[in-house]
């Protein structure tokens, strides 16, 4: 993300979807609201930012064309669903948790500072397109079946 974010001063409210009172639409989010539950960025171009300290559970840009994710210091980006995605950039600040899922997506890229805990999933069939741009601290594990992980053990 490395600069992209200081670019977007826009915040969005949190509109909830009918029937699910936690999901808010996706789009350029200065910060994630702390009431989403689940961003959702399928089909759309996706840019966001989950705020020091916070929990955002579900970011879902499967099938996007571009979706971005700074999960910030200390922030628990629980599940980011890339899969089929054309583009995806995760990156994962000092003491965030972050786990990724890529099946199937063109280019999907996860940089994981030190301190930083990150899962991957690339399946069987990923190869470069999955991948850690950055790996920093403990380093980078091949825990098999197409999951990677970054200064965490595999699960």
């Amino acid at each position: 993300m490395r600069g992209w974010y200081t670019a977007l001063v826009v915040l969005v409210a949190c509109s909830h979807k009918a029937g699910d009172p936690n999901a808010c639409p996706g789009g350029v989010y200065d910060l994630i609201p702390p009431d989403c539950d689940d961003v959702n960025c399928e089909n759309i171009i996706c840019d966001a930012v989950c705020p020091m300290g916070q929990t955002c559970p579900l970011l879902d840009c499967k099938d996007s064309p571009q979706c971005r994710l700074d999960c910030q210091g200390s922030a628990d980006c629980t599940y980011i669903d890339c899969d089929q995605s054309d583009v995806c950039f995760i990156d994962c600040h000092d003491s965030a948790t972050c786990e990724v899922s890529c099946l199937g997506a063109q280019d999907c890229t996860v940089g994981c500072e030190t301190g930083a805990a990150c899962l991957v999933h690339c399946g069987p069939a990923s190869g470069s397109a999955c991948r850690f741009d950055m790996c920093d601290g403990s380093g980078m594990t091949d825990c098999g079946s197409g999951v990677i992980v970054c200064n965490r053990p595999c699960p």
